[in-house]
This record gives structure tokens, C-alpha cells and sequence, in this order.
């Protein structure tokens, strides 16, 4: 009795200490991936199309067991299947609400772990066949990751981070993309995740009502085809 107790007891103290680190993660890749779409140069309106997209990109992860959301060690591979498929369950969450934009929304849920590479998942696409905002997502998202503490891993020091995002360039991450991120790690402060948190935000917050919500479908949402969302993502 005592064993398990305990065990539960310290798996409930992870969840408690990460418990919202899925909303302020999306906030801190949202205001990371604006600096990087401003330093590409896109225009006002796909700036803010970007910002509001990577502010979701992990929402799928409300969908996965807290067992493996929260383990604090590496993911058996059952787990990491189970891990992977926030993607397909962010993307359907999405496109299942019109007040999130779904499209953009939902191709950087389903695509934002695709590598440059075609390395990635789910289909393992690569170079522009990955939409851009789903390609500065995933930089913003790795820096972020990277940066902070998690339940299997310290944080990271500044110089780590960015050691692995120039040895990615390339592969993990569009070489553009990952020198925009270099040019707007340099100029972050200490505390940037603080300002991140604080800052105004004109996009949708993470925890939104309405915006996280079941498919429609539940027999779709037990076994979802991320083959299905491409289809619907990119159709008519």
C-alpha cells in the first residue's frame, strides 16, 4: 500500500509544479515565434496569422495522459507514440472550433515536430512542403523547450540552447528560420520568458473556452489518421 501511495503521491507533485506549463509554453513560443516572423520579414497580418497559431501549437497535449505528460524520465516507446500523437489531436481539437482559425492553427499543431530534414513526424515532410509558420513554430518551440525546466530535464544555459539550435540548422529546423532565431536570442534578455508571460497579447489565450475542445467524432478521436487530416487540411 505504501508504494504505490508514494509513487502517486509523487507523480501528483509533478503535475501540481507543471501543471500550466502547457499555457505558458504556448505563450512564451507565441512571443518568440512573432520576433521570428518579424525578423523574416513577413508582413503585419501573417505575423499575427503566426503568433496566434504557435500559441496553440501544443494544445493537443490536453489529450494525453498525465502518466506520460508528466513522466519525469524517457518515454518508452508505447509512450512516445502516445506522446506523438498530440499533434493529430491538437489538429483535429482545432479544426473542430471556426473561432480558432482553424487551418493555420491546425496545420502547425499537426506539422510544427516536422524536420527540414523529413526526419520529423507525423508524415515526415520536408524543406517548404512544411508551411512556414509551422517552420517557425518549431524553432520558437525548441528554443523555449530547451530553455526551461521540465519534469525529465533541467533547464538549459543560453549557449546550449543555441549550440543545438546551429548544429539542427539545416536539419531539425529551416536554415532561415534558425539564423531569425539566433538574431532574436541575441537581443533577449535574462528574463525574457518573464516578459513573454506579461506581455499583451492580441491572439488567443491557450485556455480560451470554447477554443480547446473534443472532435465531433469520438470514434475519429480514440484512432485519428493524421492521412484523414491531411486530407481536410489541405482540400476544398
Amino acid at each position: 500500500m505504501g508504494a504505490p501511495a508514494n509513487g502517486a503521491s509523487h507523480l501528483d507533485g509533478i503535475e501540481d509544479r507543471f501543471r500550466h506549463e502547457i499555457d505558458h509554453h504556448g505563450l512564451r513560443t507565441a512571443w518568440l515565434a512573432e520576433r521570428v516572423a518579424r525578423t523574416l520579414g513577413l508582413d503585419a497580418g501573417n505575423v499575427q496569422a503566426v503568433t496566434e497559431a504557435a500559441n496553440l501549437h501544443d494544445v493537443g497535449k490536453r489529450f494525453v495522459e498525465d502518466a506520460v505528460l508528466y513522466k519525469p524520465g524517457r518515454l518508452d516507446a508505447k509512450e512516445r507514440h502516445d506522446m506523438e500523437m498530440h499533434v493529430v489531436f491538437g489538429a483535429w481539437s482545432l479544426m473542430s472550433n471556426e473561432r480558432s482559425r482553424p487551418r493555420l492553427a491546425a496545420q502547425v499543431a499537426l506539422l510544427h515536430h516536422e524536420w527540414w530534414n523529413g526526419l520529423g513526424y507525423p508524415f515526415g515532410i520536408s524543406g517548404d512542403a512544411i508551411p512556414l509558420a509551422a517552420r517557425i513554430t518549431a524553432v520558437a518551440d525548441v528554443f523555449d523547450a530547451l530553455s526551461q525546466e521540465r519534469c525529465y530535464k533541467p533547464a538549459w544555459p543560453r549557449d546550449q540552447v543555441m549550440a543545438y539550435l546551429s548544429a539542427q540548422r539545416g536539419r531539425q529546423f529551416d536554415p532561415q528560420c534558425a539564423e531569425a532565431m539566433h538574431d532574436v536570442a541575441e537581443r533577449l534578455p535574462a528574463n525574457w520568458h518573464l516578459h513573454a508571460l506579461s506581455a499583451e497579447r492580441p491572439f488567443l489565450p491557450a485556455a480560451s473556452p470554447g477554443v480547446v475542445s473534443l472532435p465531433p467524432h469520438a470514434a475519429l478521436l480514440r484512432r485519428p489518421r493524421a492521412s484523414d487530416l491531411s486530407v481536410a487540411l489541405h482540400g476544398a
